[in-house]
């Protein structure tokens, strides 16, 4: 289900990417409508091995939640799986591939940003 945030005055949303609450910045509802339908799309995708998870990706989603296979037409998936493989390409020798690196300091800066939470 797509929970939208009809108000105005809202400049941020809460989704679910692979089970994995995050807050994104919006700027009007149909930049919202986008962002969860994506969001929706990409994390079946992913979930189900339809769309390659970028570097650190597996160690950071929920392993609980499971992708519906075929649930996304791979004609929607093109423009995802090309940036994801450069992307992992251009990450292949970095240092940060695994989930524990990347998310110790993000874990650290969440912390400080929550006191701006919107």
């Amino acid at each position: 289900m797509l929970n939208f945030c009809c108000c105005c005055c809202c400049d941020c949303c809460q989704v679910a990417y692979r089970g994995i609450p995050t807050k994104v910045s919006i700027s009007c509802l149909q930049e919202e409508v986008d962002i969860r339908i994506q969001c929706m799309l990409r994390s079946h995708a992913a979930s189900c091995g339809d769309l390659e998870p970028l570097f650190c990706e597996e160690s950071l989603a929920d392993p609980k939640f499971k992708g519906k296979d075929g649930f996304v037409d791979k004609a929607l998936l093109l423009g995802s799986s090309a940036a994801r493989a450069a992307a992992n390409k251009l990450l292949a020798g970095d240092a940060a591939t695994d989930g524990d690196t990347v998310k110790a300091p993000l874990i650290n800066l969440m912390s400080s940003i929550l006191r701006f939470d919107c």
